[in-house]
């Protein structure tokens, strides 16, 4: 409790917050960033017919065993539906400019980047 009250009062207040990592389930998570590894937290479940080798690909097969594409794509589709029922011309309009926006930004990017 100690390491979430110093970083609400570093937040609030500007002092310096001592950030040592508060892992443990049954007290308020906090991992400062950089605090937390594929190392530290452990090996990924192990799954059928995946080879061993990289963790980040382990973790991610994991992931995607535990909360399937079909799933998350549901969800995303009923975000559609509401913003069709509820449309409004002027923040259609708005969202269809910044969208433009962004992708000028990534074209300027990337030509940047060359």
């Amino acid at each position: 409790m100690g390491s979430a009250r110093s970083l609400l009062h570093k937040h609030a207040f500007g002092a310096s917050p001592n950030l040592s990592p508060q892992l443990e389930h049954s007290r308020p998570v906090l991992a400062p960033a950089g605090a937390d590894s594929l190392e530290r937290i452990g090996p990924a479940p192990s799954l059928a017919g995946l080879a061993d080798g990289d963790a980040t690909a382990a973790w991610q097969a994991a992931f995607e065993a535990r909360f399937p594409a079909a799933k998350r794509k549901e969800a995303a589709d009923l975000s559609v539906v509401d913003a069709e029922q509820f449309a409004e011309d002027v923040i259609d309009e708005l969202r269809r400019h910044k969208r433009g926006e962004v992708e000028q930004a990534r074209r300027d990017a990337r030509l940047r980047a060359q």
